[in-house]
């Protein structure tokens, strides 16, 4: 039986995952994080959604997304669908890139948002592969800390959840729970 198309909600927070099929590397190099952030910027200017955070892993993805007038399927069919060509191409192979439909979780609440921006860029150092969450350069963490935005992060929904000194307490609470 078919799966059915996935339901989402307008200007709905969406925690999603995508991961290389067979847990293989989806990432050999700087130039693959480099086109996968250029396609990514690439949907941005297709597609209506809001960039909340992203890391990007050697065998998977996180992405926080606000979808406004399009759905996470079509962002994701056109991302995963560019990249997977580009890396086929590129290393003169076929056949799938991504394990499997992306995983999707609505982000309900305020207290769920900051948590799961938190859990995407404490990625690299709970992995171990990153010293400092400043220090990895395939994540949006910088993005909030700094005016250096040139993946055009939308911080102002998580920023906002901090009353005074925004990205102080952004910074304090990200390196909670390490």
């Amino acid at each position: 039986m078919a799966r059915g198309p996935r339901i989402w909600i307008k200007d709905g927070v969406y925690h999603i995952i995508v991961r290389g099929n067979r847990r293989m590397k989806l990432f050999g190099d700087r130039r693959d994080f480099r086109t996968y952030l250029a396609i990514l910027r690439k949907t941005k200017n297709v597609y209506s959604y809001d960039l909340l955070a992203y890391c990007l892993m050697d065998n998977h993805v996180h992405l926080l997304i606000q979808y406004k007038e399009d759905s996470p399927s079509a962002v994701m069919k056109m991302l995963n669908g560019e990249y997977a060509r580009y890396f086929n191409l590129r290393r003169q192979e076929i056949g799938h890139v991504f394990q499997g439909r992306f995983y999707s979780k609505l982000v309900t609440g305020s207290f769920y948002l900051l948590d799961a921006c938190r859990y995407i860029h404490q990625n690299p150092m709970k992995a171990n592969i990153s010293f400092t969450l400043a220090d990895y350069p395939w994540s949006s963490y910088n993005a909030y800390l700094t005016s250096n935005n040139p993946n055009n992060i939308s911080t102002n929904l998580v920023l906002q959840q901090f009353p005074h000194s925004q990205r102080t307490h952004y910074e304090i609470f990200m390196h909670e729970n390490l």
